[in-house]
């Protein structure tokens, strides 16, 4: 029998810092997303709803958990634009408050051993307020906001989820190379966002 010990050196794993965020419209190749501040990640629902009978709980059950985060950055791709509603009127003008269309988006989170990658699908992106202050003697660059929303996809076998993350101490080295080759592209081939029949592909350990 082993007794249980704490704090070891290499059991205090954590996550710090969000890099490499793509931009994909869908059906569309990737565009690097610079400037990415922050994300930060939510659950819309998920809730624990009670039943109760004679004043007696007889049931709990978990309601469906739809991926959502708030994302800031200090500049967005131009290719971006018409995805938040805002969409070219005439020669140097953007129209806002216009239709929205849906994308996907990659980030990378950094870990003190690794890193994962985050994969979200079918997003409509809302902008937040943004404000705007007066130059001074110290001057701070405005920052962007968005709140995202997805739309979970079909995963056989699985609930339907919006979210896939990859983690680099636990993915074969091998897959995970084809991964960002598809993400990122190569030489050879335009940065692509895979469907999930391609994650299957990709990752058959996976899925």
């Amino acid at each position: 029998m082993t007794a249980l010990v704490w704090d070891k050196s290499d059991a205090r794993p954590y996550e710090a810092g969000v890099s490499l965020g793509v931009f994909y419209p869908l059906g569309g190749l990737g565009v690097p997303w610079n400037g990415l501040r922050s994300v930060q990640e939510g659950i819309v629902g998920g809730d624990v709803v009670s039943r109760h009978l004679d004043g007696i709980k007889y049931l709990d059950f978990v309601g469906n958990k739809n991926y959502q985060a708030i994302v800031s950055a200090f500049s967005a791709p131009k290719e971006f634009y018409p995805y938040s509603g805002k969409k070219a009127f005439i020669s140097g003008f953007l129209l806002s408050s216009q239709p929205k269309l849906r994308f996907n988006f990659s980030y990378r989170t950094e870990m003190d051993v690794g890193y994962k990658i985050h994969l979200v699908y079918n997003i409509l992106a809302t902008p937040t307020v943004n404000g705007y202050s007066t130059l001074g003697k110290d001057v701070t660059p405005s920052t962007l906001e968005w709140k995202f929303d997805a739309v979970p996809v079909l995963v056989s076998g699985f609930k339907p989820a919006a979210h896939f993350v990859v983690d680099s101490t636990r993915a074969p080295s091998g897959n995970l190379v084809n991964l960002e080759n598809k993400l990122y592209g190569t030489n050879v081939a335009s940065p692509a966002f895979p469907s999930i029949s391609e994650l299957t592909t990709l990752f058959p350990r996976v899925l």
